[in-house]
C-alpha cells in the first residue's frame, strides 16, 4: 500500500497520541521514532535511507542537528521543514506548524502534564 504523505501523517499522529504515555525525553523520542518508522514501513515502499531525506518522500524522525533552544531546560525543540517538535522531560510532546502555528499533536507525559505545563 502506498498512502499519501498527508494520510501517513494522520496515521502517525493518531498512533502516537494513542500510545501509552511515557515519562522521559528519551522514551518519548524512541516512541516517536518507532511509530514513525512503523507507519512509513507499513504504508510506503520507500526504503529507509536517512541521507536522502530531502528527496525520497519518506518521513524521518528529527535529528540532533535540528535541536534548537527553547529557553526552558525541561523542553527540547526540534526544527523540521514545516513544523517544530517540542519534547518535554516528562515524556510530553507537542508538534506545531511553523507558518501558522497550528497544533498538530499535543500529548501529555505520563504525569498528565503537557509541554506548556513545564
Amino acid at each position: 500500500m502506498n498512502e499519501s504523505k498527508q494520510k501517513r501523517l494522520q496515521i502517525f499522529f493518531s498512533r502516537l497520541f494513542n500510545a501509552k504515555p511515557v515519562d522521559t525525553t528519551e522514551k518519548v523520542f524512541q516512541l516517536l521514532t518507532h511509530i514513525l518508522n512503523e507507519v512509513e514501513n507499513e504504508f510506503t515502499k520507500i526504503p529507509f535511507a536517512p541521507s536522502l531525506w530531502m528527496t525520497d518522500g519518506r518521513m524521518y524522525a528529527p535529528q540532533t542537528d535540528s535541536i534548537r533552544s527553547t529557553g526552558n531546560e525541561n523542553i527540547i525543540r526540534y526544527r523540521n521543514r514545516s513544523h517544530n517538535t517540542y519534547i518535554g522531560n516528562n515524556g510530553s510532546i507537542k508538534i506545531i506548524t511553523v507558518k501558522d502555528r497550528i497544533v498538530l499533536l499535543d500529548k501529555p507525559g505520563l504525569d498528565g502534564k503537557k509541554v506548556e505545563d513545564l
